[in-house]
Order: structure tokens, then sequence, then C-alpha cells
């Protein structure tokens, strides 16, 4: 059984000294192949809510992908993963593609495919009961790339974003958040 924290958010968090190497499990062996030896760019933020201001995150975006292209040495370095929706945040896909570098959508199996980005070269849906997507140990697969070789960039989210934002804290992974307000509510 693996303990946990409690966050100021309603999720847990595997602690890090109860994180055992374990064996890659499908999902995860499958990430890790399509992300071979690239540096992995982990979005999260809004996705259904959409940004009250998009073209400040498209903006954004263009920004963090083109430092990266140019720190990294290329765009055939990176992978640009995130949830694999098409809306709010799912936009870093198609501009990622407009860059050439790959891109991996990991989603729960709640979404349906025509939900999904076009732009996501290779899709992981992975069964789940809500829209965290996490390993048997708890561990949110979202952050997975990262934790090969890479970071994470949060920009805004909700609750699932938050969860995962506390596990990448709590695991010592490099992340940067980044302010942005929801889209307004219909």
């Amino acid at each position: 059984m693996i303990n946990s924290v409690s966050t100021s958010t309603t999720c847990t968090v595997p602690l890090l000294n109860d994180v055992v190497t374990q064996p890659k499990d499908s999902v995860q062996a499958e990430i890790s192949d399509f992300c071979a030896n690239r540096y992995s760019l982990v979005f999260m933020g809004y996705s259904g809510k959409g940004y009250k201001d998009p073209e400040h995150l498209v903006q954004m975006l263009n920004q963090l992908l083109d430092e990266a292209i140019e720190k990294h040495g290329g765009a055939d370095k990176l992978v640009v993963s995130a949830g694999a929706t098409s809306c709010g945040i799912g936009i870093v896909y198609e501009i990622a593609k407009q860059k050439n570098i790959a891109t991996l959508g990991i989603v729960s199996a709640l979404a349906d495919e025509a939900e999904t980005s076009g732009f996501c070269d290779k899709k992981v849906f992975v069964q789940a009961e809500s829209w965290e997507v996490k390993d048997p140990n708890g561990n949110s697969y979202t952050l997975y790339p990262a934790t090969l070789k890479g970071e994470i960039f949060k920009l805004g989210g909700g609750v699932v974003s938050d969860c995962e934002i506390a596990e990448a804290r709590e695991k010592r992974l490099t992340y940067e958040e980044i302010p942005f307000e929801p889209g307004p509510t219909i």
C-alpha cells in the first residue's frame, strides 16, 4: 500500500519515498517507446472550460516551444504531451505540429475519440474511472513522460492539474506554473 499526503485540493499524492521502481506496465511501455530519447514537454491546464484569453495562451505556448527547440537543439529532439483533447490546452498540439514537434496525447478512456486532437501523433487511452489517469500505484501517467526526461508546464487548470502538480512537486520533477484564468462559464 502506498502512503499518501493530502493536498489542499481533493487529491492524494504518492510519497516520494514510497514510490518504488516497478517494471513498466503496458501504458508506461507505450509512452516510453513513443518518447524514446526525446525531451518531453508536458502541458496541463484547462480543457473543456477553455481560457479567458486564448490569444495570450497561444503566444505563451509559442514562446515555450520556441525556447525548448533552441535549448534542446531542434524540434526532432522534443515531444509534446498533454491530455489529448482538442479544446483548451489541447491547442498545444496544433502549435507543436506547426513546429514539427512530435505529439503524444494521454487521456482517460472516458474521452470520445472524436473529442481528441487530430494533431496527436500518438494517443494513449487509459482505462480510468475519472479524468485522472493513474497507474495501479496511484502515479499520474500524464507526468510519466517528464519522469523519463522532461519538464512540466501548468497553464491554469483545475483540480486534476492541481493534483498532478502536487505529485510533480513531491517527486521533485521540473515544473513551471503559469497563471491563466478559465474561460467564461456557460
